[in-house]
């Protein structure tokens, strides 16, 4: 295994070392701050090819590696001596394996933003133009899609291909974890993994890449009742193409903050005019919330009696009182352990009981 050290150029000589038969079979190349060695014939075969740090990769699992991820190109992110891969393959010195034509006859039903009527959509940009715009610098969204399909390709033979009972991923939403974090992955908001805030955690929503941190592949990593997200895709969950415009794929300033917020209201599940907590990604009708909220009030940044109640547990000394104590204590004291407690309980309360007129259910005694 050759490495860097090896070369056989002298220091301060530029030389296109990808033409000397030294490099017939491999190659030193970099991915930001990441050195490696790429095998060729591996390369051209379509499996892992960079060996780096012990570990081999494919291109795009090394781009990963290398935190270079949200680039999905990793024709122009992985070098040879700072000239991009891209310019190697154009010019004949590296051959690759590309799935996109027979990839994109396969998924033309699969994707979302194409209607019936034009299924030629899907292969409207040639190969050729989109390398002719990659190389004077435009990142093209044909080129995206075609870095998409050879990452799906790469996935599916690293995987071993198994059936997926469908019937156990039914429903709206599906229970994902990746290591010790877990979530509730929203089908509805799903987009791609660097797309669309489809995760929700108890702290916040997050995209399938940011959910694994930028430290793994969240295709890989992030597993639903055993089964990884790569196994569900088409199957379960539908990638949007990538030249698709809508809310999730290419958000206004206003729609992204929206994706920071439930959908629906937290405590009766149903959808409306919602008011966002701006600590939390709960979202509350106004009578929903305790209190209820008056919009001329709220300002401009507002945090609901979950977070308030989280905020200030630090700051109350928790006294054991006895019920006689407690009886007697004043209720000022205490409004916002009660409002935390009343909305714990409406939260629960799945018959509704507690969000209807008391007075109208409660046969009040006069002493």
């Amino acid at each position: 295994m050759h490495s860097l050290s090896a070369s056989p150029v002298k220091k301060g000589e530029k030389l296109d070392i990808w033409a000397l038969d030294f490099y017939q079979t491999q190659l030193p190349v970099t991915c930001g701050d990441k050195k490696a060695t790429l095998d060729r014939n591996r390369l051209a075969k379509g499996s892992k090819c960079i060996l780096s740090q012990g570990h081999w990769f494919t291109p795009s699992g090394f781009e990963e590696f290398a935190g270079k991820g949200r680039w999905k190109n990793w024709k122009l992110s992985i070098r040879c001596q700072n000239t991009p891969l891209l310019e190697l393959i154009k010019e004949g010195h590296l051959n690759v394996t590309s799935p996109m034509k027979r990839k994109c006859v396969e998924k033309q039903s699969q994707r979302q933003l194409f209607s019936p009527s034009s299924p030629e959509s899907c292969s409207s940009t040639s190969s050729e133009e989109m390398e002719e715009s990659v190389g004077q610098g435009v990142k093209r969204n044909g080129e995206e899609e075609e870095e998409e399909e050879d990452e799906e390709e790469e996935d599916e033979d690293e995987e071993e291909r198994e059936e997926v009972d469908l019937s156990e991923f039914e429903g709206p939403t599906l229970p994902v974890s990746c290591g010790s974090v877990s979530g509730v992955l929203f089908k509805s908001r799903f987009a791609s993994g660097t797309r669309g805030r489809s995760i929700r955690t108890e702290e916040c929503w997050l995209t399938p890449q940011e959910f694994v941190k930028q430290d793994g592949y969240w295709r890989r990593d992030i597993k639903c009742q055993g089964k990884t997200l790569n196994s569900l895709l088409q199957k379960v969950l539908k990638v949007h193409s990538m030249l698709c415009k809508c809310s999730l794929c290419h958000p206004t300033e206003e729609q992204q903050l929206d994706q920071n917020n439930d959908d629906q209201c937290f405590i009766c599940n149903s959808h409306g005019d919602l008011v966002c907590c701006d600590d939390c990604p709960r979202a509350f009708h106004n009578d929903c919330h305790i209190p209820a909220l008056q919009n001329d009030t709220l300002g401009e940044r507002w945090m609901c009696t979950y977070c308030v109640w989280k905020n200030n547990q630090r700051l109350w000394r928790h006294v054991a009182m006895t019920e006689e104590q407690a009886l007697k204590s004043r209720v000022t004291q205490y409004f916002l352990h009660c409002e935390y407690l009343l909305l714990l309980m409406c939260k629960e309360d799945t018959q509704c009981v507690f969000r209807k007129d008391p007075s109208t259910m409660v046969r009040l005694t006069l002493l």
